[in-house]
């Protein structure tokens, strides 16, 4: 029998209903996600997990806008080994990434060219046996062969071309993952440092490779580079107990390929601000993919 008086959610109600319950997911799911994300994002999480100021920070490169902005941070982090060179004379900068894949490669190559355009030409030295970038290979002798056998600096050295600064290649025909004789790194530093003002050296992930632990004992500061989206903070803290157990004159770390415009922020206002050289507030109220396209626009 059909009911005589209607019962149950109107059409109205379960609309509305579902309108709230839309809103809600709309609103929690994000929540969940970021709770749930435990890679390092930020510049301000990193400096939390290594107590550290960071030495500087460089976003993920995807336009024109995005390049630019790199560019420009890349030689705020020259300038901030250049004032190390000055005011405590450390000439040897070694880089290492938490993980592989952080990028520290492309950023050695990077800030050697903006120290040459600065009027301070740098030499490379690859140490990364666990992955040497194929970059830095040459035909003629290198690390490992100093190590070795004591072959001479001057015919190690692979000259600057516009792609690739002055560098020293791993060397040697090995494809071993670890090098031996260590213990003539510093003599190979102080040859090194005669020649080039500042020397760049390329050192394995932190987390891969017992020899970066050991090399971190001859080495002036080792710069920690912490791959945003990629690097979890469990593998961060364990990477600063490594650094807090070295013998390193001194420790930094700077934070590669940031988001810019998806995480926001004051790195996405900076972003806007170094493009347009405008105030932040002349854009707020502009959507996001218009803003994205104005800023891709030469």
């Amino acid at each position: 029998l059909e009911p005589e008086i209607p019962f149950g959610p109107g059409k109205s109600k379960v609309a509305v209903i579902m309108v709230i319950l839309a809103v809600v997911v709309a609103l929690v799911v994000p929540v969940v996600i970021d709770m749930s994300n435990r890679k390092i994002q930020t510049v301000n999480e990193a400096e939390k997990l290594l107590g550290l100021p960071s030495v500087g920070w460089v976003i993920e490169r995807k336009d024109l806008a995005t390049s630019m902005f790199a560019e420009d941070q890349v030689r705020r982090i020259a300038a901030s080994l250049l004032r190390d060179r000055k005011n405590f004379d450390t000439r040897v900068f070694a880089f290492s990434g938490v993980k592989s894949g952080a990028g520290c490669s492309q950023m050695l190559i990077e800030i050697a060219q903006a120290l040459s355009q600065l009027g301070f030409p740098a030499l490379i030295i690859e140490a990364n046996t666990y992955h040497p970038d194929p970059r830095f290979a040459s035909r003629t002798s290198g690390v490992r062969d100093y190590l070795e056998s004591g072959a001479a600096i001057e015919e190690m050295i692979c000259p600057a071309t516009a792609a690739i600064p002055a560098h020293i290649g791993i060397g040697g025909s090995s494809q071993a993952l670890h090098m031996n004789r260590i213990d003539r790194v510093r003599s190979l530093l102080e040859e090194a440092q005669q020649l080039y003002p500042v020397i760049l050296i390329d050192l394995p992930p932190l987390l891969l490779s017992a020899d970066t632990e050991l090399l971190l004992d001859h080495v002036g500061q080792i710069l920690l580079v912490v791959e945003a989206n990629g690097t979890g903070r469990g593998e961060l803290s364990r990477a600063a107990r490594i650094l807090k157990k070295s013998s390193a004159n001194a420790v930094g770390f700077l934070v590669n390929r940031i988001e810019a415009l998806s995480g926001g922020g004051y790195i996405q206002q900076l972003l806007v601000e170094f493009i347009t050289q405008r105030k932040y507030e002349e854009f707020q109220s502009m959507p996001v993919w218009k803003l994205k396209a104005q800023m891709m626009m030469p």
